[in-house]
């Protein structure tokens, strides 16, 4: 985890990277609270751009996975001018002062990638247009539409809660009358009976 308190970055860029950093703990939620996001726009170029990663869906957004979502966008709008989600299985989040998010779009990005001469498996052009096109938006914003904005903080950790309850929904067992065919809540498993 990088300082970004005590000292300027060289180019006034910041990033942070790990493919599985949450806010799963209260150590790991302050990389996702409303004094982190000011600090680090403190410290960010006029053109800056942060950029992070939650879990995401292109198909169905759980209650939980609104909550844990609606709280991280719900407190980067609150620290930054301009904030652009790019909606997927993993929702890719940018936030900066800059408008530059505003133009940013499919065909600019993989115009940079063929100036720039940049070879990659993964990001293809159609990979890119897929991700940037308006629909999927269009749908977040739909699916999101309508919730309380909550914003999260070193010291009501939000999100730490709905992190929690959104893994909690991933492998918590379904309901006991779904699984043992009664309505008695205290068989985690068939009765006897029912063999």
């Amino acid at each position: 985890m990088a300082d970004f308190s005590s000292k300027e970055p060289e180019d006034g860029s910041i990033s942070f990277s790990s493919a599985s950093l949450l806010p799963q703990s209260l150590q790991t939620n302050r990389l996702f609270s409303s004094e982190f996001f000011s600090m680090a726009r403190g410290k960010m170029n006029p053109n800056g751009i942060l950029a992070f990663t939650l879990p995401g869906s292109l198909t169905y957004l759980s209650p939980a996975l609104k909550d844990l979502n609606g709280c991280i966008l719900g407190t980067l709008k609150n620290a930054y001018r301009h904030v652009r989600v790019i909606p997927g299985e993993v929702n890719l989040y940018l936030a900066s002062d800059s408008d530059i998010l505003e133009n940013l779009y499919s065909n600019e990005i993989s115009k940079r990638f063929e100036d720039r001469k940049i070879k990659a498996s993964l990001i293809t052009r159609n990979y890119i247009e897929y991700r940037l096109n308006e629909r999927w938006v269009k749908w977040f914003q739909q699916s999101m539409g309508g919730r309380k904005i909550q914003i999260n903080s070193d010291f009501h950790p939000l999100a730490v809660f709905f992190n929690l309850s959104y893994w909690n929904s991933l492998f918590s067992l379904i309901s006991p009358k779904s699984l043992n065919g009664t309505k008695d809540p205290a068989l985690p498993y068939p009765s006897r009976k029912s063999f």
